[in-house]
């Protein structure tokens, strides 16, 4: 009975990770990242802490960062190939992670912003 338990978990597993609705875990930094995925991946990082220093849920941080909820999983979960950062951008449109915290700001030389192209937003669709 045991030998069995842990095959049935398994293919449970194996299940739910075949669903075309599994959203993944974390993502790592590719084998020799470029400079551009180290600085996503940083800021990510940094978000991340952010919300657990703050003890933010991803609803809340969403809004305080004024992305949906799905964008900020992407940030949350390092999905660095969903989101790109402009380093400068008209004011008004922009759509700042770090406005409201001093401590990501000050950690970071430029403000990044989170900002999908149309090219982007298709492709994230082609793969859910």
């Amino acid at each position: 009975m045991k030998n069995n338990q842990p095959k049935k978990a398994f293919k449970k597993y194996l299940q739910e990770i075949k669903s075309p609705n599994y959203q993944g875990g974390s993502w790592t930094l590719p084998e020799n990242p470029t400079p551009l995925e180290q600085a996503k991946y940083e800021i990510c990082q940094k978000v991340i802490r952010h919300k657990r220093n703050s003890k933010l849920t991803t609803e809340k941080l969403a809004q305080k960062i004024q992305l949906s909820k799905a964008e900020t999983e992407d940030i949350l979960y390092c999905r660095i190939d969903y989101f790109t950062l402009v380093k400068e951008v008209d004011s008004s449109q922009k759509r700042s992670i770090i406005t409201s915290s001093d401590h990501l700001r000050q950690s970071c030389s430029y403000t990044p912003i989170v900002q999908r192209t149309e090219e982007e937003k298709e492709l994230r669709e082609e793969i859910r």
